[in-house]
């Protein structure tokens, strides 16, 4: 029996939701993965487009395809497509930027399922995936030499 799981994970930076929607809707590029993403192969543009991504430590390639990305809302939805995390199935990536007081929330929010016997560490699995996310994107736009994008 599969079992719904949860994680969502959001960081605050000082940038205007404009500079970091622009970074985000790239979704092409993980450079801002400062290395934790060894290589990224892109095919296609738009919705629908696919990212083959190889982690850094590992000859395996996950296969990622873009299935939402809203200018106006400033979202973009992303699927991993099957066989792609062991034990995890179903995994849908909802990222977003929204205008704060201070400036923007970036939000990773992951939904999948599991084994039943698998929820607790497929849980943290995702908790630590989302947070991981947030925490290295939302980091190019807290460096003084941050992108030219985040000072537009």
């Amino acid at each position: 029996m599969t079992t719904p799981i949860h994680a969502t994970a959001s960081a605050s930076v000082q940038s205007s939701p404009a500079a970091v929607w622009l970074a985000l809707r790239r979704w092409e590029d993980m450079s801002w993965t400062q290395g934790a993403v060894e290589e990224t192969v892109a095919e296609g543009q738009g919705v629908g487009m696919v990212r083959r991504v190889r982690v850094a430590g590992s000859d395996q390639w996950q296969t990622e395809r873009l299935t939402e990305c809203d200018d106006d809302r400033m979202t973009l939805t992303y699927v991993v497509e099957s066989g792609g995390m062991p034990g995890i199935n179903d995994y849908r990536a909802t990222v977003s930027a929204a205008a704060t007081d201070q400036g923007t929330e970036i939000r990773w929010d992951i939904t999948a399922t599991t084994d039943e016997a698998q929820v607790t560490s497929s849980t943290e699995l995702l908790s630590q995936m989302s947070s991981g996310m947030v925490y290295l994107f939302a980091a190019q736009f807290r460096h003084p030499g941050a992108p030219a994008h985040e000072r537009a």
